[in-house]
C-alpha cells in the first residue's frame, strides 16, 4: 500500500538524520590517509578497477599474473607493492596533490562536502520560504550549515510530508540527491537486500533492493517487460524507483502485487 503521511515524514526525517550522522565521517575522508570503505576490496581478475580510488593508474609487480595481480598505487603507497589487501593505505612518503601538504585532499570527497553543504543551504532556504518560516542567518562553516539545516529539516518532516507544494517536492527530491552523494562516498550505497517475493515480470525470486539508490531491481538477466522503451529491453535490469511523491512512486504498486511491506527497507540504518 502507498506510504502514509507518517511514513513519508519518517522518510524525510531519516534523510536529514543520515546526512547529520555521516557528515563527520565524510569530512574525515578528505585526508587521503583515511581509507574510504570502497578502497578495501578483493583483488581478483574481475574485481580490479583500472585505477586506485585517488584516480592514479595501478602499477603492477613483476610477478603479477592475470589471475593473481599484485598491484600498488604509485601515488599512495610510496612505491610499495600490495602485500596485503589494504597495504596501499599507508601514508605517502612525499606529499601529493595539495601543494606539498602532508595530508593531501581526496578530490571526490571534497566535491561531495561542497555539494552537500551548498545544496542543504538552498534546500533549507526553499523550505523556509514555502512554509512561511523566517530565514536563518548564514552559517560560518560548512559543518554549521549541515548541522543547522538537518536539524531544521528533521523538525519539519511532518509538515513537509503533508504539504502539497511543488517547491516542497523539489526540496525533498534534492535532499534525496544529496544523501545519494553522501552514500556514494562513505560506502553505504552498496547495501543490498533480497526481496521476499517473485518478480511480477519473470516470476523468478530475483528481486533485490538497492538501498543506497532507493531502487528495486530484478537480477534475472533474461527478465523483459512489455514496454519497448524500458531499459530491460537493452539488457539492463528492470527496476522500480521509490519516491515520497505517491504520483511517481513505483514501489507502491510492487508492494501491492507482492503483498510485501517494502517501505521498511528505507529505515535500515546506514551504519
Amino acid at each position: 500500500m502507498p506510504p502514509s503521511d507518517a511514513d513519508r515524514a519518517d522518510y524525510v526525517y531519516g534523510l536529514a538524520r543520515e546526512l547529520a550522522d555521516w557528515w563527520d565521517r565524510l569530512t574525515e575522508m578528505l585526508d587521503t590517509r583515511t581509507p574510504p570503505p570502497a578502497a578495501v576490496r578483493t583483488f581478483g581478475a574481475l574485481a580490479l578497477s583500472e585505477t586506485h580510488d585517488c584516480g592514479t593508474a595501478w602499477a603492477y609487480a613483476v610477478d603479477s599474473t592475470a589471475e593473481a595481480p599484485r598491484v600498488f598505487c604509485p601515488a599512495c603507497s610510496a612505491g610499495g607493492a600490495l602485500g596485503t589487501r589494504a597495504a596501499y593505505l599507508r601514508a605517502p612518503v612525499t606529499a601529493v596533490g595539495s601543494g606539498g601538504s602532508p595530508a593531501p585532499l581526496r578530490i571526490a570527497a571534497l566535491d561531495a562536502v561542497q555539494t552537500i553543504a551548498g545544496g542543504l543551504a538552498v534546500v533549507e532556504a526553499v523550505v523556509r520560504a514555502a512554509l512561511g518560516d523566517s530565514a536563518r542567518p548564514s552559517a560560518r562553516t560548512s559543518r554549521d550549515t549541515v548541522v543547522q539545516a538537518t536539524r531544521y529539516l528533521g523538525r519539519q518532516a511532518a509538515r513537509l510530508a503533508s504539504t502539497e507544494d511543488d517547491d516542497i517536492a523539489w526540496a525533498v527530491d534534492e535532499l534525496r540527491r544529496l544523501v545519494g552523494v553522501l552514500r556514494a562516498q562513505v560506502g553505504t550505497a552498496r547495501q543490498v537486500r533480497a526481496i521476499a517475493g517473485p518478480c511480477p515480470i519473470c516470476s523468478t525470486w530475483s528481486l533485490r533492493a538497492l538501498l543506497g539508490r532507493e531502487q528495486i531491481v530484478c537480477t534475472n538477466s533474461v527478465c523483459r517487460c512489455q514496454k519497448d522503451t524500458c531499459a530491460c529491453q537493452q539488457g539492463r535490469p528492470h527496476l522500480w524507483r521509490f519516491s515520497p511523491d505517491p504520483a511517481r512512486d513505483e514501489w507502491a504498486r510492487l508492494s501491492l502485487i507482492l503483498d510485501v511491506e517494502l517501505y521498511g527497507l528505507l529505515a535500515v540504518d546506514g551504519a
